[in-house]
């Protein structure tokens, strides 16, 4: 899987914005920005998952992780697709594409590598991850760096005028 997107921006004239925003302006601000752009890549992601067939066999229910022993969920085709999403970094104003997993989440796409990158007995690879990334860097990275110019702008006016 690709660790990030490799984008060409107009970095100069966001740096300049942004030695004049406060920090929490510049972290919600790019959050923002590039929530708004990832949504494509999310939608591009969730195309590219594979999905197995619905028969009679496969719908099973399994013991969720973290929950009591008497909760059972049922993982029904379609789940891994649906479990794509958008995660926040917690230090950084990074963003991650990548299927959400853990106790509290309504889909698990916990085993989401091990479709991407095969395991041990499958030894098949579905890459969709990387499919999605190169079908999608090129839009992300078109417009990115002028909405993210214009909006930390448009913070910093609000936040001159209320001052």
């Amino acid at each position: 899987m690709n660790d990030g997107l490799d984008l060409k921006l107009n970095w100069t004239a966001l740096q300049n914005e942004l030695k004049k925003a406060p920090e929490k302006v510049k972290v919600r601000e790019l959050r923002r920005v590039m929530r708004a752009e990832l949504s494509v890549v999310v939608q591009s992601v969730r195309q590219f998952v594979p999905v197995r067939k619905k028969t009679s066999g496969i719908k099973r229910t399994f013991q969720k992780r973290g929950a009591a022993k008497s909760s059972k969920i049922l993982r029904a085709p379609g789940n891994l697709k649906k479990s794509i999403g958008i995660i926040a970094s917690r230090k950084t104003a990074t963003l991650f594409v990548r299927p959400l997993f853990g106790a509290s989440k309504k889909y698990d796409g916990f085993y989401g590598h091990m479709v991407h990158n095969g395991t041990v007995n499958t030894k098949t690879k579905t890459a969709f991850m990387d499919q999605a990334y190169a079908a999608t860097k090129s839009i992300v990275g078109a417009n990115l760096s002028a909405k993210v110019t214009k909006s930390i702008a448009k913070s910093l006016s609000n936040l001159g005028a209320k001052v």
